[in-house]
């Protein structure tokens, strides 16, 4: 993911996307918008993950606290998904290119998204319709 090709990729060990690979296909035919389509996975999961400190801001005001609170979130659903043995809920391999070799999928990828996202939206709706902030 950190090359840009500015030839078309041949499947002959020198990248290392296999064929197992999510959207490996894309990467083989069209490089660019493999790694635009990646760019955008990437911003859509941290920007969720980025509203879980501002979801927690509601009930704890130490900035802190709110600044660390996506990493320490994330880390624990890390230490989770390793003592059940289950990498296909850690947040930090759902942003690796290679997540084919784990089994993660695009669906896999989709609800872990909308759980975070439907999670800190309730946060805001019923926290911020309480304080009447909306």
């Amino acid at each position: 993911m950190a090359t840009v090709p500015s030839l078309m990729s041949q499947h002959n060990g020198q990248y290392e996307i296999f064929y197992q690979f999510m959207f490996s296909n894309l990467f083989y035919t069209h490089p660019f918008i493999y790694t635009y389509l990646y760019i955008f996975i990437i911003g859509i999961f941290c920007g969720v993950i980025a509203s879980i400190a501002l979801a927690i801001s509601y009930f704890i005001s130490n900035y802190f606290v709110n600044l660390l609170s996506p990493f320490i979130i994330c880390m624990f659903i890390g230490y989770i998904s390793q003592i059940i043995h289950k990498p296909q809920i850690d947040p930090f391999n759902m942003l690796r290119s290679n997540q084919g070799c784990i089994g993660i999928t695009f669906g896999a990828l989709v609800i872990e998204v909308s759980i975070l996202f439907i999670a800190c939206f309730v946060i805001y709706m019923v926290k911020g319709v309480h304080d009447d902030t909306l």
